[in-house]
């Protein structure tokens, strides 16, 4: 059984968790509920600002991002999708 890498509290208090990239590399339809995830992460950050916090529930760390600048560079390290918000 596959878990959740990560816990994502956004500003509002809304918690979101996405699974690790490793849980969908050959099954075509997970990966698109991934990108799907991704996106609605996207949406949510960029309208409900920072700061968010990460936690990897794998290696049990905690991240808090207070910038756009910030959570890109995770986003990028971390997720096979680009978020970009229209300021």
């Amino acid at each position: 059984m596959f878990n959740f890498r990560y816990e994502i509290e956004l500003a509002s208090e809304e918690k979101l968790w996405l699974f690790g990239e490793d849980f969908y590399k050959d099954k075509n339809l997970f990966w698109k509920s991934h990108q799907t995830k991704l996106k609605e992460l996207c949406l949510k950050v960029c309208l409900n600002g920072f700061p968010i916090v990460i936690r990897d529930l794998q290696f049990k760390t905690e991240l808090v991002i207070t910038s756009q600048i910030q959570f890109n560079y995770w986003f990028k390290n971390n997720q096979p999708y680009e978020c970009h918000c229209n300021a």
